[in-house]
């Protein structure tokens, strides 16, 4: 299943985002092409702030209420929204980017696990028919082998979990 649709399972986070990117820069042309030709009115007034840095701000500087209103065990344990907080484009981007490099990163080892496991039984199957008749020195050999498929599988696992 995984050799069909391989490149397609890899290389599907960079696509959405270029997909999302085109059609970010088909919105933009789109909203400048109509700008230019006189069907929209450009804001003439611009300002340093945007409107919602204005009003985070604003909401910083008021006195806190009294009595606090109860919350929630997510909001008091992990995290409160601020509807007038926005994060930067460019730490949305910068997370994006990690996002897809760690995928990137799990689906490389889980191929390079793929073929090193593969590899590590057909040799056992190669020793297996070439040393058919001492069964017996073969023992440590495929037991390494065993410990060292379920060794690189845990790290694989454990190295994705952190």
């Amino acid at each position: 299943l995984l050799q069909e649709y391989e490149n397609v399972i890899i290389f599907w986070p960079s696509i959405l985002c270029q997909f999302f990117l085109l059609g970010q820069f088909l919105y933009i042309l789109l909203k400048s092409l109509n700008i230019c030709g006189g069907q929209a009115i450009l804001n003439e007034e611009t300002t340093f702030l945007e409107s919602h840095q204005i009003l985070h701000v604003q909401q910083l500087l008021k006195k806190p209420p009294l009595q606090l209103p109860e919350k929630s065990w997510i909001r008091r344990k992990l995290y409160e929204s601020d509807p007038s907080f926005r994060f930067p484009s460019r730490m949305i981007s910068t997370a994006v980017v990690v996002l897809i490099c760690l995928y990137k990163f799990i689906m490389f080892e889980i191929i390079f696990y793929k073929i090193a496991s593969q590899s590590l039984w057909g040799l056992e199957r190669w020793l297996e028919e070439t040393v058919a008749d001492d069964i017996a020195e073969l023992a440590p050999l495929q037991e390494f082998l065993h410990v060292a498929g379920g060794t690189d599988l845990m790290a694989c696992v454990i190295l994705n979990l952190t």
